[in-house]
């Protein structure tokens, strides 16, 4: 009888890359979720902008149509973070596996179930500012709701 730690078995192949797979599905899980509270963000986010900038019309309060525009940059900047300190790492993760194995590359050499960056080359800050404070679809959104929030302000006078 041996004392100390127990022997790790080697995975085989096919256990590594069901392990993997089983992976790539808890992370698209991941994006699911994610993906869902930004939408039910964005859903409080016209609720509450609409509802301050009807306000101000029907109020003839421009104060509504500035304090509609503070509260998209929250809204806004929940958002950012969301993507910034939590789907970002699921993301280079995920993109990790897809690429690896559609190069081929030996499953064995990379751990499974990893999200420190040690293994997938975490983006350089530009790129992840892009990805996250620049990405197209949400600074349209937010960008335009503080257009009509000026437009509101000048009518509501």
């Amino acid at each position: 009888m041996t004392q100390g730690l127990p022997q790790h078995e080697v995975l085989s192949e096919k256990e590594r890359l069901q392990i993997l797979i089983n992976e790539m599905n808890l992370l698209q899980g991941r994006f699911d979720k994610y993906d869902d509270l930004i939408f039910r963000n964005r859903g409080w986010t016209l609720t509450i902008t609409i509802a301050l900038l009807g306000s101000a019309l029907t109020l003839e309060k421009k104060e509504l149509a500035i304090l509609a525009v503070f509260v998209l940059l929250l809204f806004y900047l929940i958002e950012i973070l969301w993507r910034w300190l939590y789907m970002h790492k699921y993301i280079v993760r995920y993109r990790f596996i897809r690429d690896s194995l559609h190069d081929e590359k030996p499953i064995d050499s990379f751990t499974v179930y990893d999200l420190t960056h040690h293994y997938g080359e975490p983006p350089e800050w530009r790129s992840k500012v892009r990805d996250c404070v620049l990405k197209l679809e949400p600074f349209v959104f937010y960008v335009s709701l503080v257009i009509a929030s000026f437009v509101i302000r000048s009518l509501a006078n």
